[in-house]
């Protein structure tokens, strides 16, 4: 039986046929639009977008500004609800579900333990400190209090942010130091899926060559990922294809 070309047993998902033996994710005609009230008018973000992606893969996004390049990592994230199309995970907690049909329960829980996201920007609370945020991250993703805390220590200490900031609040950093944090946070849980929007946007050759070993050693442990990159140099034998947008 099929529901919305899905594969169902008894009313569950399967990955017959979408994700395939290997698959971790399955995006079928993804398409967003945006309404403008002011003047008002709509906007195609992405549309008819599909891909899979493997297991252990790193799949890199290409394409002019405005492609829809974000919006569809947004869109598998979750904090866009795409207008059509199907988001197919291979949850651990879950099995397989439809990430765009999910319910809220199950979105926040592969946000907390399987899948990471980093942007250009970080958001967090305000009056939370550096090596907190690395250390609920790691906690969220299973450590006990004491391995978090080293983790985020370790993390914090890798992206080479100094030690007299840990305690401090982010809002005081620089914006690199900002995405450094943010990229400590997201990997200190070593997750099952990676989503990153430009994550080298504002680092120096040295802070990249950071997060290209990282990534790398993330793949090779089993992290599957997309990442949206402008610098092109930094993706060659990280990717392991691109898909190109616009």
């Amino acid at each position: 039986m099929t529901v919305d070309g899905m594969l169902t047993v008894d009313g569950m998902l399967t990955a017959g046929g979408i994700l395939g033996a290997d698959g971790i994710l399955a995006v079928n005609n993804l398409s967003k639009t945006f309404h403008i009230y002011q003047p008002e008018r709509t906007i195609k973000s992405c549309g008819d977008i599909s891909f899979r992606l493997r297991e252990k893969e790193f799949m890199g996004i290409v394409g002019p500004s405005g492609s829809g390049k974000s919006t569809v990592l947004r869109c598998v994230y979750q904090t866009y609800i795409p207008d059509q199309g199907e988001i197919v995970y291979r949850s651990r907690l879950f099995g397989c579900i439809d990430l765009a049909r999910a319910s809220e329960r199950e979105i926040l829980a592969v946000r907390q333990k399987e899948i990471g996201y980093v942007s250009q920007f970080l958001t967090a609370l305000p009056r939370i400190t550096a090596r907190a945020i690395v250390e609920n991250s790691a906690a969220e993703g299973g450590l006990p209090p004491g391995q978090a805390r080293e983790a985020a220590a370790e993390m914090l200490a890798y992206f080479r942010l100094p030690a007299e900031l840990w305690d401090i609040y982010p809002y005081m950093f620089s914006g690199g130091e900002k995405l450094r944090l943010n990229l400590a946070k997201a990997m200190v849980k070593r997750p099952r899926l990676l989503l990153l929007d430009e994550p080298t946007a504002s680092l120096d050759a040295g802070a990249k060559g950071l997060v290209r070993e990282l990534l790398l050693k993330l793949s090779r442990e089993g992290t599957s990922m997309i990442g949206i990159f402008h610098d092109l140099d930094f993706m060659d034998g990280l990717c392991d294809h691109v898909l190109t947008m616009g």
